[in-house]
């Protein structure tokens, strides 16, 4: 689960990277184009907290045991 959430975290983070760099861009209509980057990297990033959250609630409540 530690594991899988760093990944994820990565993952996310490098997808938003590439979003803000390459893709990102609003036209002369004021229209925002987004690239599929985006959604990956929110859901990637919010899934790699909840993984992590997790893994360390496990860690504490097995700890107090």
């Amino acid at each position: 689960m530690k594991i899988t959430g760093i990944i994820l975290l990565i993952i996310g983070v490098i997808s938003i990277i590439i979003q803000n760099i390459f893709y990102g861009y609003v036209d002369a209509d004021g229209m925002l184009h987004d690239s599929i980057f985006l959604p990956v990297g929110v859901i990637a990033t919010i899934l790699g907290g909840i993984f992590l959250s997790a893994w360390g609630a496990i860690k504490l409540f097995k700890r107090e045991v």
